[in-house]
């Protein structure tokens, strides 16, 4: 659900999208899958209705490229998992990835490697045309090797070394996210990613949180890491690679001691998921119950990710680790913090029925959700501020659900909705070096909104720069086509100020609408939106 203005005077329109279960293509199996195209609901409503409980006109719409991807007969199914976001300007957004499979030549199925992360923008209220963007998420790696002396490699397949080229790190179970827009204009969604082979097996001892970050208007898609996430000085790997995390980066650390299978023994390892047992649900507990959350982030750039994790538990339950036995009947909750609108995440905070006492003695809390945003409530003489955003969560009676078939118990004992509230120091945001080493720190948000927004007949567009520097700011429709280059040339340090007056290169004055602009130079690209209203 979204909630955004209504083109109505004095109302908002509230948001509601849903999956279709119906199945479309059938496989070697005889099984339908279902397609989970959209159906979004809309309407339109005001503080009288609610509170008198009038009945609400609902309208309905569907996107059509989601359609498309349901009718499809030739052979390639896509399977989307979407949130929907509405903004302050009339924007609806459904924001995701979807998984893709096609049929061989000997009619199995098989996993296809395309762009996967998608935006899908309708610029009129939910009503009218959709634009769609898509990015590849995929990261591929090299098949790291274990034993430099005989050039065994870790991951195999069939009994096979797996050649490089096979290898990445791909979205996998993750199906029940949110999505958010950061303050620089991107689309934010929490996923785990895992390891991957193309020939459509992944490996789910290393499954690890991250953020996807997309420009709705280009595509460009920025793959960070929650936890645990790569050092600093890694310009090699991508992303967090558990088996490279120490210098020189590129050469994995070896484990000559042990044989390969116990080698992911010892790296630093998550396991995002609310129950630790992955053979529950006909082996698809991972499927079902997976579930990541962002806040939307606050003015000072505040937020939080939050999600379950049951890694402690299952190193006692599968694998008998003693200094873990307190966790054998525990899921936790971890809480990453960002200090600047979803760049950069902290360590987790972990709060669990073994070390958060006495407020979590003897729950269970499963199924978390944060509040929309953080609320700050002071700032430190050190830089940091502090914030309190509200949390809701399920204390599990008997851990695991019973609702999905086969349950993970018989008792049907339920649970009891529980909410609390947390005070939290945010991190003083990373900088890079300073001025006075030649190159700039790096900045959250160099672009600032448009004033006035919406605006007739023009409006001032300003940017603060770190350091002098080249940049470019263009203006974009909600295709994606540039409309006007604003400024192009050497930026002064500081602010920097532009205005627009509303016509496009030629000197044609452009339709009433939503526009993108968006700010390039060395230290990154940032948009903004803005409405011209006639």
């Amino acid at each position: 659900m979204a909630i955004g203005p209504s083109p109505v005077p004095g109302m908002r329109r509230v948001y509601i999208a849903a999956r279709n279960s119906t199945g479309h293509l059938i496989w070697t199996d005889g099984d339908t899958v279902p397609s989970e195209n959209v159906l979004i609901a809309f309407a339109d409503y005001d503080t009288d209705m609610i509170e008198y409980g009038e009945p609400l006109d609902w309208n309905y719409t569907s996107v059509p490229t989601l359609n498309a991807w349901h009718n499809a007969d030739h052979g390639i199914f896509r399977r989307p998992n979407t949130s929907i976001v509405a903004d302050d300007l009339g924007n609806v957004y459904l924001v995701g990835h979807h998984n893709a499979y096609g049929l061989d030549d000997e009619g199995s199925s098989m996993v296809l490697i395309e762009p996967n992360v998608d935006v899908f923008t309708c610029p009129n209220y939910g009503e009218g045309e959709w634009s769609y963007v898509s990015a590849d998420s995929q990261v591929f790696f090299p098949n790291p090797v274990v034993d430099p002396e005989t050039g065994e490699k870790y991951f195999e397949h069939d009994g096979e070394d797996l050649p490089d080229g096979h290898l990445y790190w791909g979205i996998s179970n993750s199906g029940h996210y949110n999505a958010v827009m950061s303050n620089d204009g991107k689309m934010l969604f929490p996923t785990t990613m895992c390891a991957n082979i193309i020939e459509g097996y992944y490996y789910p001892a290393f499954h690890f949180p991250k953020v996807m970050a997309i420009d709705p208007i280009t595509g460009a898609l920025d793959v960070r890491d929650i936890y645990p996430r790569k050092h600093p000085d890694d310009n090699v790997n991508d992303i967090y690679t558990p088996w490279d995390v120490e210098a020189p980066f590129g050469e994995p650390e070896q484990h000559y001691d042990e044989p390969s299978s116990q080698w992911y023994f010892d790296m630093e390892l998550a396991w995002p998921f609310p129950h630790y047992d992955s053979d529950l649900h006909d082996s698809s507990m991972m499927f079902h119950t997976n579930n990541m959350k962002l806040s939307m982030p606050n003015d000072d750039n505040l937020m939080v990710a939050v999600w379950q994790d049951s890694f402690r538990a299952k190193r006692f339950n599968e694998n008998s680790w003693d200094e873990y036995a307190a966790f054998q009947n525990t899921p936790e909750i971890f809480i990453s913090v960002s200090s600047d609108s979803g760049v950069n995440w902290s360590d987790p905070i972990k709060l669990n029925n073994v070390e958060t006492l006495p407020q979590f003695n003897n729950i269970k809390p499963m199924w978390v959700y944060p509040a929309n945003k953080v609320v700050t409530v002071s700032s430190l003489p050190s830089g940091e501020k502090v914030g309190t955003i509200g949390f809701m969560f399920f204390d599990d009676n008997t851990w695991g659900s019973n609702a999905i078939s086969p349950p993970a118990h018989s008792q049907n004992d339920g649970g009891n909705v529980m909410f609390m509230e947390l005070q939290i120091t945010f991190p003083v945001p990373a900088t890079g070096p300073s001025v006075e080493d030649g190159t700039a720190p790096s900045v959250v948000n160099m672009l600032s909104p448009n004033y006035p927004n919406p605006f007739n007949p023009e409006t001032t567009i300003s940017f603060n720069m770190p350091a002098s520097a080249d940049s470019k700011l263009d203006v974009y429709n909600v295709r994606g086509q540039k409309v006007k280059t604003l400024f192009n040339g050497y930026a002064q340090y500081g602010k920097n100020t532009v205005v627009w007056n509303g016509d496009d290169d030629h000197g044609n004055k452009v339709s009433s609408g939503v526009y993108f602009y968006r700010l390039t130079n060395e230290f990154g690209s940032q948009t903004r939106k803005m409405m011209l209203m006639k």
